[in-house]
């Protein structure tokens, strides 16, 4: 849904006035033309700026935008020319096409701060919408929440309907995606309603769509959410939007299926396949076949339920589609096993499993900040629905006690060992919960520690004009930083989460001090990394330490070592290096910053203690200073016990 309603924003952006982009058409040809003629260096810097807005809206390839875009901030760099708002905006567009978000983010701050440094107005429409966009891409909702409010609340100036009409969907599926129901369904009516009074039906197809979703996955409201996709289906056909059919087809199909209906899902899976066929969106036709094997199996049809699984397969591989394809071979297995093929069930089971494991490598953070955000949701639900619960449950003891006078003293008496013993778990509770709550904390403190670093060094290759490294930098950064997210409302991870991270955390180490050193990772094959889970971020301190204590103070040849051995019943982490060792460290240290302390190695002591007393495990670190041949200093070795836990 979120393509369709960024398609038709785009069709409303082209249409607004006012200044900046995309305010006319431009003609490609004639600036061409006056691109190989002699201009000066502002004139041909215009130029390439309006071939770069031209190829980013254009039915191209967004290279070709990315090239003008590129060589204009080259020319500005190199004569020295003020890079104006719109130059920036342009990357960023361009940078949001190519769905490198962090990047864009960054230009649109720059285009924003450029923006209002060189004129009075107030806000800029366009780039606020943008801005929404990005956020929306990197999960951050309340923020892109709050940005459409703003604008529906009359802050801005000069809103059509057309756009109103897009932001209220857009906020509606903001609301959704928080899965705040209500709200979901009060924008998507305001949309509908202003899409009805200006005749945009397919924004009408969106908006009934959106509500058929939110009665659909919020309010498990089948029949309510079949009635909004038949209306979506209605004006989609109106607007004569392939792709808006086939969305409501699939939804259609699906609600169908969900209510037993499956003679009217079969019909609607089969108009999706030559529509989806036709506008090439294989991964739809896949997921067709999926659902009609999965139709035909309920329908007790084996025969059939395997053709189109088989269908499905083909083409998932064809077309790479891991996701569908996990899924395919899970609704195998569960046919196999009603047929009471069990080794056949059991084979499909594992290939399931083997491709949403490629699939999750392949897409770490698909999809997380959507679940969280549920999640939370789910769970606030959840804990009040208990409480309500006990609350019954106690009422319904008064009552029964109140009853029941001649057995008082034996009822009091078993109480108050109960009172006591709930008392005493209680307690322990509450002690765990603080443990917790200050291992986050911690945990908190760390994060920035050694992030601050990191963009030090992105900010020298910048002041340094190093775009390649800039850019490798800054990619590294990203993905570390969601793994960061990933793993930030976990207390632990598992083994493989923790070695990605920290492989990411090494590779931009390197980058930074410029392959000053190298290292090794060795992990015992014996060791299960996805089922074994650990303190988030416990390993890092040490290697950070490693490298800037010891390493560093080396010309050449720093080797750094991280192993990771099985044990009886504990891992051990084994982390040497070969630099200067700590005596020497320490005596660098005194002189440079007399008053300075470890703040990870700290951070990381309380967490261990804390680890400790939280699961009753017996968690210890072992420094060991290595000495060469002829007693001089020649590296550090630290090994961490750290106990299993799954």
């Amino acid at each position: 849904m979120s393509r369709n309603l960024t398609a038709f924003l785009l069709i409303c952006l082209l249409c607004l006035s006012g200044n900046g982009y995309p305010q006319q058409a431009i003609d490609i040809n004639k600036v061409k033309t006056e691109l190989q003629g002699t201009l000066t260096d502002s004139a041909r810097l215009e130029k390439l700026q309006d071939a770069a807005w031209y190829y980013t809206w254009a039915d191209t390839s967004i290279m070709q935008a990315s090239a003008y875009a590129e060589e204009a901030i080259l020319l500005a760099k190199a004569k020295k020319i003020s890079i104006g708002y719109k130059l920036y905006w342009v990357h960023a567009e361009i940078l949001n096409r190519q769905k490198n978000f962090l990047a864009a983010y960054y230009e649109l701050a720059m285009a924003k701060k450029k923006y209002y440094e060189s004129t009075a107005k107030t806000k800029h429409l366009r780039i606020d919408l943008l801005s929404a966009e990005l956020m929306t891409n990197m999960g951050a909702f309340y923020e892109v929440r709050d940005t459409y409010e703003n604008i529906l609340s009359g802050k801005v100036e000069n809103i059509s309907d057309s756009l109103k009409t897009v932001v209220h969907l857009k906020l509606a599926a903001t609301y959704f995606n928080l899965n705040t129901g209500p709200m979901a369904q009060k924008h998507y009516q305001a949309g509908i309603d202003l899409s009805l009074q200006g005749n945009y039906p397919g924004a009408a197809a969106d908006g009934y769509y959106g509500l058929g979703n939110v009665s659909l996955l919020i309010d498990s409201n089948y029949t309510a959410s079949l009635g909004s996709f038949k209306k979506s289906l209605h004006f989609a056909l109106q607007s004569k939007d392939s792709t808006r059919i086939v969305l409501a087809l699939r939804r259609l199909a699906w609600n169908h299926y969900i209510l037993k209906n499956y003679d009217s899902a079969i019909y609607h899976y089969n108009r999706v396949v030559p529509i989806a066929s036709a506008l090439q969106i294989q991964t739809t036709v896949a997921n067709a076949y999926s659902n009609l094997g999965s139709i035909y199996r309920d329908k007790g049809d084996f025969a059939a339920a395997g053709r189109y699984f088989e269908k499905g397969i083909g083409l998932c591989l064809a077309i790479n589609d891991l996701y569908d394809l996990g899924a395919i071979y899970l609704d195998m297995s569960k046919m196999y096993e009603r047929q009471g093929n069990i080794t056949k069930a059991y084979e499909c089971l594992l290939l399931n499993k083997r491709y949403n494991d490629l699939y999750m490598i392949r897409n770490p953070s698909s999809g997380y900040v959507d679940a969280q955000v549920k999640y939370q949701t789910f769970k606030k639900e959840r804990d009040l629905e208990n409480l309500s619960n006990t609350l019954q449950q106690h009422q319904f003891f008064t009552y029964a006690l109140a009853a029941a006078l001649v057995l008082f003293l034996i009822i009091g008496i078993l109480l108050y060992r109960q009172f006591r013993m709930n008392a005493k778990r209680k307690i322990s509770d509450m002690n765990h919960q603080i443990s917790e709550i200050t291992q986050k904390n911690l945990r908190q403190q760390m994060n920035p520690h050694f992030i601050f670093n990191t963009l030090n060094s992105i900010q020298y290759y910048m002041y340094q004009h190093d775009k390649i490294a800039t850019n490798e930098y800054l990619t590294k950064f990203s993905s570390l930083m969601r793994k960061i997210l990933d793993n930030s409302e976990q207390t632990t991870v598992s083994i493989k989460e923790e070695l990605d991270a920290l492989q990411l955390y090494l590779e931009l180490e390197q980058l930074r001090f410029k392959d000053k050193f190298s290292f090794i990772l060795k992990i015992d094959e014996n060791i299960d990394t996805l089922d074994y889970k650990i303190p988030t971020m416990f390993i890092q301190p040490f290697v950070e330490n490693a490298i800037g204590h010891g390493l560093m103070h080396r010309e050449t040849g720093g080797l750094l070592q991280i192993q990771l051995l099985l044990r009886d019943d504990f891992f051990e982490c084994i982390i040497e290096d070969n630099g200067i060792g700590r005596e020497a460290s320490k005596e660098i240290n005194r002189k440079k910053q007399p008053d300075h302390q470890s703040l990870g190695i700290k951070i990381t002591q309380s967490r261990l203690n804390l680890v400790n007393t939280l699961y009753g495990k017996s968690m210890r670190i072992e420094y060991t200073d290595l000495k060469a041949a002829d007693g001089t200093p020649a590296g550090t070795k630290v090994i961490i016990h750290i106990p299993m836990m799954t």
